[in-house]
């Protein structure tokens, strides 16, 4: 990536279309136009699939219809957590085109459907936010993925459904999908979860974004050296009654 000084506003302004085109289109090296003066630019940052998973887990979740506006819908991880809500009950229709595109899930009101097996193929937030989603099912709930998935650790976040009373065990290697899950109570208990921080931060956000739909409620306890950054936008305190809402990918 190299700078250029441009000393035309409209020749900078002309140079800098380049960054419209698919990034497989790009030049390289990319000339980065470098403008004369002060200037004001509106920009939106492209989707983020980790937002877009977390925002769908949740309107699955709760109840009445939410919709997504702008969510990232071309990444793998995406497509297998559409596809594994509607197995798990929501109802998904996908409408608009560009910036027009949006997402309309009708949740599941808490009570995701049991009897479902999950293959989840390398999408690893699918896998974990599923797991403890697939906690609060009405009857057994497989989650599986690809041969590399299943070299993934998943034993911590396990380990904290355990601590609510889940029955799981792992039909294979102990601590790595597969991962059996057999919900014991019409509602989970929830309580008093422990988190080691060293592992992956979205372990934490898989146990948030179930707390409210626990009959307890979640207090969590985080260990180990550090905290890591858990984003603000897995707290599902507001979530719970969201249907009909609108959320932003």
């Amino acid at each position: 990536m190299s700078g250029t000084e441009w000393g035309d506003r409209d020749e900078a302004r002309a140079a800098a279309e380049v960054f419209r085109r698919p990034l497989d289109q790009l030049p390289d090296p990319l000339p980065v136009p470098v403008l004369p003066g002060p200037f004001e630019v509106s920009l939106r940052p492209p989707s983020s699939k980790s937002i877009t998973n977390r925002l769908l887990v949740l309107a699955a979740l709760c109840g009445g219809t939410s919709t997504l506006r702008r969510p990232l819908l071309g990444a793998v991880d995406t497509r297998v957590m559409l596809g594994a809500i509607e197995r798990l009950g929501a109802a998904v229709e996908v409408t608009g085109t560009g910036a027009e595109e949006a997402v309309h899930v009708t949740g599941v009101a808490g009570e995701p459907r049991g009897g479902v097996s999950l293959h989840l193929e390398n999408a690893g937030t699918a896998v974990r936010f599923l797991t403890a989603a697939g906690a609060l099912a009405h009857g057994r709930v497989t989650v599986d993925g690809s041969e590399r998935m299943r070299r993934r650790p998943i034993g911590g976040l396990v380990s904290s459904l355990r601590s609510m009373r889940v029955a799981a065990r792992f039909l294979g290697e102990y601590g790595f999908p597969p991962v059996q899950l057999d919900p014991t109570a019409e509602t989970l208990a929830g309580g008093c979860v422990t988190l080691d921080t060293q592992a992956s931060s979205q372990f934490i956000s898989a146990i948030l974004m179930i707390g409210p739909w626990t009959r307890e409620g979640i207090e969590l306890q985080l260990t180990g050296d550090h905290v890591k950054a858990v984003r603000g936008d897995d707290d599902g305190a507001a979530a719970r009654d969201r249907g009909d809402g609108d959320l932003d990918g």
